[in-house]
């Protein structure tokens, strides 16, 4: 990662478990703090990640 960034990543996982991906949020140290990734953009991926994976589950394969 470049000096001056910040980034949290959640994982993206099938039925089993399995992590298929991951989607991540980073942005500059000025304007997201460690606190404010962890408090605010984690939560967010979290809740995206969730409806992701209860999509992959349901797939067919």
């Amino acid at each position: 990662m470049e000096a001056g960034l910040t980034a949290v990543a959640v994982p993206l996982k099938d039925k089993s478990g399995r992590i298929l991906a991951a989607m991540n949020v980073a942005g500059h140290v000025h304007r997201n703090s460690r606190e404010r990734m962890l408090n605010e953009h984690l939560q967010v991926l979290q809740l995206a990640a969730n409806e992701i994976n209860l999509a992959l589950a349901s797939r067919d394969r």
